[in-house]
C-alpha cells in the first residue's frame, strides 16, 4: 500500500502550528498508563469517553465504578487495573482495598 505522502500532490503534508505534537495526557489518561489500565487499545477510547461524561459524586466507590464501566469489554485487563485508575484519576486512592470481583 502506497504512503499517503505519495498520493498526495508534491507529497507534502503541512500542517498548522502546534499540530501533529504530542500533548500532555489528562489525569484519566494518565491514570490508565499508570496503572497499565489500557494494553490493547481497543476498548481505552470508549472507557475514557464514558469516564469523561461521568460525575464522580455520582460514582462515589469501587463497586458504583464498576458499575459505571459494565457497558464496556475489555478482554485484556480483567478490569481491576481500570477500576484502580478512576479511583486514582478521581482522588480515591487507598479507600478500599483491591477487589477481585469482576464487572457485573
Amino acid at each position: 500500500m502506497p504512503s499517503i505522502t505519495k498520493q498526495l500532490p508534491d507529497g507534502v503534508i503541512v500542517l498548522p502550528p502546534g499540530e501533529g505534537r504530542f500533548y500532555p495526557c489528562g489525569p484519566m489518561q494518565s491514570a490508565f498508563r499508570e496503572h497499565h489500565a489500557l494494553q490493547c487499545g481497543f476498548c481505552t477510547p470508549g472507557f475514557l469517553v464514558t469516564l469523561a461524561s461521568a460525575d464522580p459524586a455520582e460514582w462515589p466507590d469501587e463497586q458504583a465504578v464498576r458499575e459505571l464501566i459494565s457497558g464496556h469489554l475489555c478482554r485484556c485487563t480483567g478490569y481491576q487495573q481500570i477500576v484502580h485508575a478512576v479511583l486514582d484519576a478521581w482522588g480515591r486512592t487507598g479507600e478500599q482495598p483491591p477487589s477481585s470481583a469482576p464487572v457485573s
